[in-house]
């Protein structure tokens, strides 16, 4: 038997690569997430009037990030179909559904969300352990903060790359959990890992790039909307990247 073989640049290129190429066919799966999101941004925006104030500036921003984090939880429930379908797409080359339609829920979008949903537990617990950590670390200076931030990375990582490969088993209808999951990614949890750090490295800089230019534009039209539109766009090619990166290795290592 011929033993499989990740690689980590072609990984990388195949999830960047159909990100971009691919760009209109994911902009209209995103576009009910995209729309509950310009929603609660208009209604933090009502909800949180102008104060017309330097001084004022710093609560009049949390208090925004407040009601978008609210929002987001109802846009990450309808980005899970758009995740079910580019993982579709990019296994099986056909985003459609079998009636046809790009959009629905069914068995497969409940089971995506439930692992994702353990997924993001697991996550939170790494959070958890980094305030126990961070007294260690001295994450108050600048080195400090930098290798707490190394250790949180690589452990988001490390549990995508562990349990990650259940995701576009899901979305294909198939019966793979974690456990078998793990099984898959034996011996290749490494390129997994690398790949996904690599891809948000890559975009993380194309992101700080993008939000400076934002930020430097919005200082120049009396507007810090766009900042936020920088964030979440960076958020959501960061999420796309990652199903690319496990499609491709879902791919090559369930043949």
């Amino acid at each position: 038997m011929t033993a499989k073989i990740l690689s980590v640049k072609d990984l990388i290129s195949y999830a960047l690569g159909n990100l971009f190429s691919r760009f209109g066919t994911l902009l209209t799966l995103c576009t009910p997430s995209l729309l509950v999101l310009v929603i609660c941004a208009v209604m933090a925006r009502l909800a949180v009037p102008p104060t017309g104030t330097d001084t004022g500036l710093e609560a009049e921003l949390l208090s925004i990030i407040g009601y978008m984090s609210f929002g987001s939880l109802f846009a990450t429930l309808a980005l899970v179909p758009a995740f079910t379908g580019w993982h579709r797409l990019l296994i099986t080359g056909n985003v459609r559904r079998e009636n046809g339609r790009f959009f629905g829920w069914d068995i497969r979008e409940w089971r995506y969300l439930g692992r994702l949903l353990a997924i993001w537990f697991c996550m939170m617990g790494v959070n958890i352990m980094t305030q126990f950590l961070a007294p260690l670390f001295m994450a108050g200076s600048v080195i400090g903060a930098v290798i707490m931030a190394v250790l949180v990375v690589s452990a988001y990582a490390f549990i995508w790359a562990k349990l990650g490969l259940a995701m576009p088993a899901a979305a294909l209808g198939e019966q793979t959990g974690f456990i078998e999951a793990m099984e898959l990614a034996k011996g290749h949890t490494a390129q997994l890992a690398q790949a996904l750090i690599s891809t948000w490295l890559i975009l993380g800089i194309l992101g700080g790039i993008l939000v400076m230019a934002l930020t430097a534009l919005g200082a120049a039209i009396g507007s810090q909307y766009l900042v936020f539109v920088g964030v979440l766009l960076f958020y959501y090619l960061s999420l796309v990247a990652s199903v690319g990166v496990l499609s491709r290795a879902y791919s090559v290592l369930r043949t």
